[in-house]
């Protein structure tokens, strides 16, 4: 079920909150990735990007450097604070 904006609409039963929280996890992990690669190619000249946009679907993202974020349909956006706080 989506709200009109077209977000998913996550006032159901305790399955879809437990669904969210787990597709969260997978995204937060995917982006983690992203950015430990572009951190590895690029070591200490690497930009600190402000987050990852990446597709919920395929886990295939981009690293975002300016102010906001222009996302592409179904694209969500992790932030770096996530991504880096993230246990591994």
């Amino acid at each position: 079920m989506t709200t009109t904006s077209g977000q998913p609409n996550y006032q159901g039963d305790n399955n879809q909150k437990y669904l969210l929280n787990s597709l969260d996890s997978t995204l937060i992990k995917a982006a983690k990735g992203i950015y430990q690669t572009y951190c590895t190619l690029h070591g200490k000249l690497a930009k600190k990007p402000i987050g990852v946009a990446i597709d919920p679907k395929t886990h295939r993202g981009q690293l975002v450097f300016s102010g906001t974020p222009v996302l592409l349909p179904g694209e969500q956006f992790v932030p770096i604070k996530q991504i880096e706080n993230e246990v591994s």
